[in-house]
């Protein structure tokens, strides 16, 4: 099996909310309990890229939209390549590692109608 790290993007609100307590010097661990951090790896045929990095989100439903959201924009950029990779998926995983959802990239769109 082949691992490569994954390196996903900040969203925007992520990156207002890091700009906000670093402008305020607010210590983002002392604003009480930490949300929880899940993990994004990618699976194909060929491998696991791991997502090393993580992201932390409150409920297990928003990493399944951040995993829909992941694998659209990826798909998308593939499809501007000539390239399918309907075929992988995104397992959103928690700290210890265990696998809390899969997300195949052909449940995260819709049939042309």
């Amino acid at each position: 099996m082949i691992v490569l790290r994954y390196l996903r993007t900040e969203t925007a609100g992520e990156i207002f909310l890091r700009n906000c307590l670093e402008i305020y010097g607010i210590d983002s661990a002392a604003m009480g309990r930490a949300m929880p951090r899940f993990y994004f790896n990618i699976v194909s045929g060929a491998g696991t890229i791991a997502d090393f990095e993580g992201t932390e989100l409150a409920t297990l439903e928003d990493a399944r939209h951040e995993a829909v959201r992941d694998a659209r924009a990826l798909m998308s950029q593939a499809v501007l390549s000539g390239k399918d990779i309907s075929a992988r998926e995104i397992q959103v995983c928690n700290e210890e590692g265990a696998v809390l959802l899969i997300v195949p990239f052909t449940e995260t769109i819709r049939p042309f109608e």
